[in-house]
Order: structure tokens, then C-alpha cells, then sequence
């Protein structure tokens, strides 16, 4: 976790899924479709703690703006 940029990510699902379009494109047609369980939020804030840094990514802190933590 945290070891790549979200355009790293989006680079290699394109290369790996022949995916085509923009990084903006893919993310606002997939983060919509997740959800995040709540026991995986306790892991990466008590990484963060442990690592005295933060290391959310963009997408975490998106779906906590929007509530949709716990759903899917």
C-alpha cells in the first residue's frame, strides 16, 4: 500500500486489461462501484499511526467525503 501513484495503478490496469481511456475516465467509473469495508479502514488508519505518516490514498479519503465507507 502506498508504494505507487494512482497513474502508476491506471498504467498497469490498461497494460494488463487493454483498458482504454484517461485516468479520470477509469476513476470516475469505477470508484463508484466500491465500497469499503470498515475493518479495512481500522488497518490503514493504525498503518498510518505506525508509520507516523499518511498514506491513504486519494480514493480512501474520497469514498470518507462521500460516506460510503461500509458499503459493498
Amino acid at each position: 500500500m502506498g508504494k505507487g501513484s494512482e497513474a502508476e495503478f491506471w498504467d498497469l490496469l490498461r497494460h494488463r486489461t487493454g483498458l482504454k481511456g484517461g485516468d479520470a475516465a477509469l476513476r470516475q467509473y469505477v470508484l463508484p462501484r466500491f465500497g469499503i469495508r470498515p475493518g479495512m479502514v481500522v488497518l490503514v488508519d493504525a498503518r498510518q499511526h505506525y508509520m507516523g505518516h499518511r498514506c491513504a490514498s486519494d480514493w480512501l479519503r474520497s469514498y470518507r467525503s462521500r460516506g460510503d465507507v461500509g458499503v459493498g
